[in-house]
């Protein structure tokens, strides 16, 4: 393998989310009455259907990559203009994809969806529209914390999904509890992100605005009042010593022409 194709490695895997996507996508959309298998433990009776089961596992190979390209990229320096624009964007696509699935299935409520999708879609705008300024906000332990805890639940529902007695709260906690921390720390990631864009924002480009490009009437007044400023005032007594000095040069030569006359 070439030194060229070993810098793509971290690319690959980057474009292979969107492909784990479709797959997942593709395994939810299976008839979920297919048992993969079954399991007994402390009186409650696990099941384990085979779309779920092969969705979760395809997202958590997904899940990985997102870990590995990265890794990769800075270990071995092979990090690309490609590789720091998709990457967060084949994220995107890969969760809330999934995101979207699992509501329209009724597997996670619906308003679980439409908070993960509304704030990525603010957060991911704003930083885009703020990026032709020169201004970068990086992540920060809030956004990776909903990360972690957004992976998790999704591949904790997938595998725990249709398994257990719902009514018990210990197996509620366990297959909700990631999803709604989750929710949680998207919440206030998402708020935390806007604070410091609009903080930037304001320390930035408000400046420039007001300081660096000002209008035609602006700059015309301000030239009009630069051109007062440097001129310099004619002082009241230059004239009258100006005339004095004619005065007195005229007498002189009056002077002179009578003393050639004698």
């Amino acid at each position: 393998m070439s030194i060229l194709q070993r810098r793509l490695i971290p690319n690959y895997l980057t474009f292979s989310r969107i492909f784990a996507a479709i797959v997942v996508i593709i395994f939810l959309s299976l008839d979920s009455q297919i048992v993969l298998f079954e399991f007994t433990f402390m009186g409650q009776v696990y099941i384990f259907h085979t779309n779920y089961v092969f969705a979760g596992a395809v997202f958590l190979v997904g899940t990985v990559t997102d870990y590995l390209d990265g890794s990769l990229a800075r270990r071995y320096s092979w990090i690309s203009v490609v590789g720091k624009i998709w990457d967060p964007v084949t994220d995107k696509i890969l969760v809330n994809s999934t995101v979207i699935m699992l509501g329209y299935l009724n597997v996670v409520p619906i308003w679980v969806s439409i908070i993960f999708i509304f704030r990525d879609t603010i957060v991911e705008s704003y930083r885009m529209s703020v990026a032709q300024h020169g201004i970068v906000v990086p992540a920060n332990i809030l956004g990776k914390l909903k990360t972690v805890f957004q992976m998790v639940g999704i591949i904790v529902v997938f595998f725990m999904l249709n398994s257990g007695d719902d009514s018990q709260w210990e197996y509620w906690v366990l297959q909700n509890g990631f999803m709604l921390l989750a929710v949680i720390f998207s919440v206030v990631s998402g708020s935390y992100y806007i604070y410091e864009i609009s903080k930037k924002i304001n320390e930035s480009i408000t400046p420039k605005l007001i300081y660096g490009k000002t209008s035609k009437a602006a700059v015309s007044t301000k030239s009009a009042v630069s051109a007062k400023t440097n001129k310099k005032p004619v002082s009241p007594k230059t004239v009258p010593v100006a005339k004095a000095n004619k005065k007195v040069i005229s007498t002189k030569n009056t002077h002179k022409t009578k003393k050639s006359a004698h």
